[in-house]
């Protein structure tokens, strides 16, 4: 909730376009943060936006989550090979903890369990156990390689996909 605080704190002005096309800047009612507030508070219900209020919302989110993205790329630029620096350090001094002036690094353990098989041989252990029912619910096809090797045709009446017309949100600044 920090976040909507300092989205109050923003101006309450959008760039909307004028009737000749040149954006022109334009007062709104409310800030994100009480736009956002009252879809939380709400829902969509009684949620009406003005023109400018929408553009506001979505210039405020392009800009954040271009700024998301950035931040992001250069932590984990620096994160990453610093935890496989650090793991292979407490490997070679053999410590699991060890404390900065401001961080704590522990050490856990990890694991990785694979089943020896081939899914038939899975099939075969559940009938054994009296468990093959089971089959269907413990047992994924990866559908991206199954249609490279037998092609969307063979697999028609065997698959189908759930198309959603407003199914994601993708923001990002204009050009």
């Amino acid at each position: 909730m920090k976040a909507l605080q300092r989205q109050k704190e923003k101006e309450k002005v959008a760039e909307a376009p004028a009737p000749g096309g040149a954006p022109q800047k334009v007062e709104v009612k409310r800030s994100v943060a009480e736009i956002l507030e009252n879809y939380l508070d709400s829902g969509l219900e009684g949620l009406n936006l003005s023109a400018s209020e929408l553009i506001l919302l979505i210039d405020n989110g392009a800009e954040l989550d271009e700024k998301r993205k950035a931040v992001a790329k250069e932590v984990d630029a620096v994160v990453t090979p610093t935890k496989k620096l650090l793991l292979a350090l407490a490997k070679q001094g053999k410590w699991k903890s060890k404390a900065g002036k401001i961080g704590l690094c522990k050490i856990g353990g990890g694991s990785t369990t694979v089943i020896d098989g081939t899914p038939t041989e899975f099939a075969a252990l559940l009938k054994k156990e009296g468990k093959l029912h089971l089959f269907d619910e413990l047992v994924s096809i990866k559908i991206g390689d199954t249609k490279k090797y037998l092609g969307e045709d063979a697999l028609t009446g065997f698959m189908h996909s759930d198309i959603e017309e407003y199914g994601s949100v993708s923001l990002s600044l204009k050009k």
